[in-house]
This record gives C-alpha cells, sequence and structure tokens, in this order.
C-alpha cells in the first residue's frame, strides 16, 4: 500500500507539475490542434534543455504566437537560452531588451531595456553595444558621458566582416566635433573610410564632403565626386542623426529634431554640392569640361529642389548647351527657380521676356522681374534697370535713374556695368559732362572683372589706355585712390554675398 500510494504521488506530482508548465495556446488553435501540439512538443524540448526550442517559445511568448502572450515566461525561456554551456546568450537578452523598449505585450520599461541590453553588449552583441553608446552619447536614460559612449562604440566598431560599419561612422563623427577625443579631421576621415568602404553611405558622403574642402584628407575633387556618387543614391538614409552635423559645424545635430527635418538638411547640402560639381563641369574648373555630365549633377541637384541649379538648366535650354536649344524648357525651370525668389532665374525671366523668347515680348514684364531681382541687389538685374532707363523701355527714360542703377551693379563687381560708365564719362552721355577720370576709372575696373572674351577684354583695355595717356600725372594719382575706395565696395559685397551663402 504505502510504495502504491508513494507511486500516486509521484504521477500527481508529475502532472500537476507538467499542467503548471503546459503552453496555453491561443483560443484559435484548441488543444487537439496541430499547432496546439506542436506547441508542448516544443516545450518539452525546451525543458530539456534545447537552445533552439526555448528561443522559439520565448520568442512566441513575447509576440503571442501560438500562445497566450506572457511576458514574464517569455523572459523565462530566453534567459534560459544557451546557459547550458555558457553564460547566456546575447541575441537572447537582445530580444528581451527590445520588448521591454518598443513590444506590444511587455511593460515598456526603457531602463529594463537597457539592462537587458548591457548584458546582451558584454557578451559581445554588436548591435546593443551600438544602443549603449548612443545612450550614453545622448543622455538617453543614462549620465551623458561622451568616453563610454566611445568606448561601447570602439568595441562595436572592432569587427572585420562587414558589420560595424554603423559604429565606425559615429566614431568618426566623434573625432569631426571633438566629441569625448580632441577634434581630428584625419582620424574622422580614417573611421569614416572603414565604413565607407563597406558601402556605409553617410560614411561615404562623410568621404565627399571631406575630399572636397580637404578635412583630414588632401583636397582632392576627383575623389569627391567618386565618394559622393557613392553616397548620393543612398543617402536619404533616416536615423543617422549625427549626419547634418557633419555639414554644419555651427550648429551641432540635436537628436530631439525629427528625421524629416534631418533628412531635409542632409538632401539640402548635398544638393549644393551636387551643384557645385555641375559648376566644375560646366566650367573645367578643377574637372574636365563636360555639359553632359554638368546636367547629369544640376539635374540631382535640382531633383532636390535647389534652385541654383533649376536656374542653371535653365541656361543650358536656353543656351543649347548639353542639350537642345528649348526656349519653353528654359522658361520652365527659369520659373521653378523663380517662385523660390532666386534673383538670377527672375533676372533670366525678364531677359527672355524683353526679347520674347518662349513667351510674349512684354518689356513691361522684363521690368517687372527686374524689379524683383535688383531688391535682392542682383547686379544684373541692376544693369538691367539701368539699360531700360537709358533707353526708356518700360519705364520711362531716365538718366538719373540710369546711373543710379548703373552704379549699384559697377559697385559689385559686374563689368558690362562698369563698362557702361566707362562709355558715358568717356562720351559725355546720359545727361553727364565727359570725364576722362571717371571714364579711366570704370574701364580699368571692367578689364580686371570681365568675363567676355579675350577679344573683347582687349577692347575694354585698348579704351581704358587710350584713356590714360590723356590724364596728367596728378590726375592719374587721384585715380588710384579712387580706384581703391571702389575695390574696397566691391570686396566689401563679394564678402556679404559669400557670408549669405554660408548663412542659406
Amino acid at each position: 500500500m504505502r510504495y502504491s500510494l508513494i507511486f500516486k504521488i509521484i504521477i500527481l506530482n508529475i502532472f500537476i507539475a507538467k499542467m503548471a508548465h503546459a503552453a496555453v495556446c491561443e483560443e484559435r488553435y484548441p488543444p487537439d490542434s496541430e499547432e496546439c501540439q506542436y506547441v508542448q512538443e516544443l516545450e518539452q524540448k525546451a525543458e530539456q534543455g534545447d537552445d533552439s526550442a526555448q528561443f522559439s517559445l520565448g520568442s512566441w511568448y513575447a509576440e503571442g504566437r501560438y500562445v497566450k502572450p506572457d511576458y514574464k515566461l517569455a523572459i523565462k525561456w530566453l534567459e534560459k537560452v544557451g546557459k547550458s554551456g555558457k553564460q547566456g546568450d546575447a541575441f537572447s537578452y537582445f530580444i528581451i531588451g527590445y520588448h521591454y523598449n518598443y513590444g506590444e505585450n511587455f511593460p515598456l520599461d526603457r531602463q529594463q531595456a537597457l539592462k537587458w541590453y548591457r548584458k546582451a553588449a558584454e557578451l559581445g552583441d554588436r548591435f546593443t553595444q551600438e544602443i549603449l553608446g548612443n545612450a550614453y552619447l545622448y543622455g538617453d536614460d543614462l549620465p551623458q558621458n561622451t568616453q563610454l559612449a566611445l568606448e561601447w562604440y570602439r568595441k562595436a566598431a572592432s569587427p572585420t566582416d562587414g558589420s560595424g560599419s554603423s559604429a565606425q561612422y559615429k566614431i568618426g563623427v566623434m573625432y569631426a566635433h571633438g566629441q569625448g577625443v580632441p577634434q581630428d579631421y584625419q582620424q574622422a576621415a580614417s573611421w569614416m573610410r572603414k565604413a565607407a568602404e563597406k558601402m556605409y553611405n553617410p560614411a561615404r558622403l562623410y568621404l565627399g564632403v571631406a575630399y572636397f574642402y580637404g578635412e583630414g584628407v588632401p583636397r582632392d575633387y576627383r575623389q569627391a565626386v567618386y565618394w559622393l556618387n557613392e553616397g548620393i543614391p543612398g543617402s536619404d538614409t533616416p536615423g543617422h542623426i549625427p549626419l547634418n552635423a557633419l555639414y554644419d559645424k555651427a550648429h551641432p545635430a540635436d537628436r530631439f529634431y525629427s528625421q524629416k527635418w534631418y533628412r531635409k538638411t542632409a538632401k539640402s547640402v548635398m544638393a549644393k554640392v551636387q551643384y557645385n560639381f555641375g559648376v566644375w563641369y560646366y566650367n573645367g574648373y578643377h574637372l574636365s569640361k563636360d555639359h553632359n555630365l554638368a546636367l547629369e549633377w544640376y539635374r540631382k541637384a535640382a531633383a532636390q529642389g535647389l534652385a541654383e541649379a533649376q536656374d542653371a538648366i535653365g541656361v543650358m535650354f536656353m543656351q543649347g548647351e548639353g542639350v537642345s536649344q528649348d526656349y519653353q524648357q528654359a522658361l520652365m525651370w527659369y520659373r521653378k527657380a523663380a517662385r523660390q525668389g532666386l534673383a538670377a532665374a527672375q533676372t533670366h525671366l525678364g531677359i527672355m521676356s524683353a526679347f520674347g523668347r518662349g513667351v510674349v515680348q512684354s518689356d513691361r514684364q522684363a521690368i517687372a522681374w527686374y524689379r524683383k531681382a535688383a531688391k535682392q541687389d542682383f547686379a544684373q538685374a541692376q544693369y538691367q534697370l539701368g539699360v531700360a532707363y537709358s533707353t526708356g523701355k518700360g519705364v520711362p527714360e531716365n538718366n538719373r535713374n540710369a546711373l543710379k542703377w548703373y552704379l549699384k551693379a559697377a559697385e559689385q563687381g559686374f563689368a558690362p556695368a562698369q563698362s557702361a560708365l566707362g562709355e558715358i564719362y568717356s562720351h559725355g552721355q546720359q545727361g553727364v559732362p565727359k570725364d576722362n577720370k571717371l571714364a579711366y576709372i570704370w574701364y580699368d575696373m571692367a578689364s580686371l572683372y570681365t568675363g567676355k572674351s579675350a577679344d573683347e577684354r582687349l577692347a575694354i583695355i585698348a579704351e581704358r589706355n587710350r584713356l590714360k595717356e590723356t590724364l596728367t600725372p596728378t590726375q592719374l594719382g587721384e585715380t588710384y585712390d579712387a580706384f581703391d575706395l571702389i575695390r574696397r565696395k566691391i570686396d566689401q559685397s563679394e564678402t556679404a554675398k559669400k557670408t549669405a551663402r554660408k548663412q542659406y
């Protein structure tokens, strides 16, 4: 009897234990269903120490797949994974951390998430090592500590199997800004190259800009073209928060800004770089002259809404460079840029209206466009207003206004306006007396700033030299002071433009 009772107690205890651990399937899977029976079999394997079964069962409890969700059972089974032969399984710890951070069936708890992430990171999980680096860098529920951020990033960046590129990029960002380390552009470029060679696009973009400006690497425009061309197709990558800060040193990245803002800012900066390459190919600066490649780069920048690139495409259609001449296409691109307030495009629309190219000829419409651009201190528009007041086209003829607008443009270094003033003073036109000294000054200026052909420039120089012969030594000495004053005004104008471009 005693043995029989003991046997019954043992059987009962086994049954109770089995009932206590038996997985409770979702209502749609009855106990005799194939799915529920599979879950029961998996639980038995998990009880016997099968890592794969433990991981699957833990994940299913976390996600509510086949079984009723239960975060405590999820933790129980996931924590068991790997413990039979080592400390634990890094990926399972990451999964627990992830569910505490984002899971629908766990109580959301950032501190618990970080605790499990740290367990995974200490076992060598690269992804969670980078997560801890981010948390320390931004003070995200951990005390902000750039040294610890760098320490975790270095651990995450160490593998040579193609992973770790994101952490390598972030170390590069830290060197670029002197975060936790002395600012060192060479180190920044070195880390960026490691990530770029693993096809990590933000690092490729950084290298392109580094070669563009010669920061940490020798300035090399061909290398810049290469890396930017590699990185731009995938540059729309939200989530890489430090990306914007690489380009605007005065405004470090703020993690509280939206991904949309970072994406928009990164696009804006890259559009500017793309536009510059278009300019270089168009003019043959730094790179071989190639209108087809210029148009290709302009289109990339224009597709991101950059007004200067849209205007440049308009110019190419207007002049038939790299494309067949097409006034309607030119008009379309000019209008896109003009709607954004670009003074150059507004001036080009004015010229098209004045000459009836692609639109009905209208001097009044031309003047309207010129005025919009002239209000922005755009020299070419100011010059065109000077021409209009000189000839009475679109506005009543007015010598005083003509001189005013010519002078505004000339003092910005616009050579056609300087030549116009030289001619006016040389011949006593526009209601002013003849003045060879002023004529000489303006022709001399025009000879320096003109972008015309060699023959046209020689003609300006010849006129300047002719006028020089008419001046006394005293008068010639006086021209030097006036010349210096005008140069200072032009330099101030250029400085203001450069400052505005940087702010833009």
